[in-house]
């Protein structure tokens, strides 16, 4: 959890791959290291309950770092249920947490000087069950670091793959290697190049995305891991033929944070997800998965 996350800057006109660089991160606004507090002992179940009742009662005002930012944008996909609590061993040095999980949400609590805050969540698909947690003799989870082995890819290089995947459109090797297609990979990419499709050549597109150094992984019975992590998204457009036609939004999400503003000069979309991925043991034929995710586009501007 303590890894500088990395950067992707990504070019594209009309959804073809020109450029590809790696840069420093923007700061991102996870909870301070600072307002942490180091575990020693896993939660209790009395502890969680009391957790997940103050999120039930308080919503948002719970929330802290990229689920505030992404709660902000777009209203929480959570709606209470039945819940069971996933409770880790903490990993030496980092702070405790656990994972609340109902029928079709999950939501990561990370305890801080401020209290228990909810740092990530997901939402998966109706029916879809994500793999069971391990548990050890006395009913706890097996937390794993960012870079643990045993696994067809790290919990960073999961998180990594999927950042590459929404800056190149899921062109990138690199991605296209560790993740499977899928709703938050392929299908988000055939999204994007319609949209991008529609300015007619006329328009460039660069997309910058990095994952954020929080990251939260468990190891599952089957040998695997599911890992929870966070993705910041920057898309620029800039006009590349002259003259040019101005560009309009059409995705209802966009049009309506527009509301409806024509972009002449410059148009700059800014977009962040929480995401849990299903990584595969080491040996398995199948790719990591996103199976689940909270995205928001948070603002655009431009002129």
């Amino acid at each position: 959890m303590t890894r500088a996350a990395c950067a992707i800057a990504i070019t594209l006109q009309s959804a073809l791959l020109t450029a590809c660089t790696e840069a420093r991160p923007q700061a991102a606004p996870a909870v301070p290291v600072s307002a942490m507090t180091v575990g020693v002992r896993p939660v209790s179940n009395t502890e969680a309950r009391r957790a997940y009742d103050r999120y039930l009662r308080l919503g948002d005002r719970t929330y802290a770092g990229l689920a505030l930012e992404i709660s902000r944008a777009r209203p929480e996909p959570f709606p209470p249920g039945d819940v069971r609590f996933i409770i880790p061993r903490p990993l030496p040095g980092s702070p405790r947490w656990f994972l609340a999980s109902t029928v079709r949400a999950q939501l990561i609590f990370q305890e801080t000087r401020a209290g228990w805050r909810v740092v990530a969540g997901s939402a998966t698909p109706a029916g879809y069950r994500l793999p069971e947690p391990a548990l050890d003799p006395d009913g706890h989870a097996m937390a794993l670091d960012e870079h643990a082995t045993g696994l067809y890819a790290t919990p960073r290089q999961v998180a990594h793959a999927h950042a590459i995947s929404l800056a190149s459109m899921h062109l990138h090797p690199q991605a296209r290697a560790v993740l499977a297609p899928g709703t938050h990979t392929s299908d988000a990419a055939r999204d994007l190049q319609a949209e991008q499709a529609l300015t007619r050549g006329q328009w460039a597109l660069s997309i910058t995305t990095h994952d954020l150094p929080a990251l939260y992984a468990l190891r599952t019975k089957d040998g695997g891991a599911l890992t929870w992590y966070g993705i910041r998204e920057t898309q620029t457009y800039t006009p590349v033929a002259d003259p040019h036609t101005a560009i309009r939004f059409s995705r209802p999400v966009l049009a309506a944070l527009s509301r409806g503003r024509a972009f002449v000069s410059r148009a700059v979309i800014k977009a962040a997800g929480s995401f849990v991925a299903v990584i595969p043991p080491a040996g398995a034929t199948a790719k990591a998965a996103v199976a689940g995710g909270w995205y928001a586009t948070t603002s655009i501007n431009g002129s």
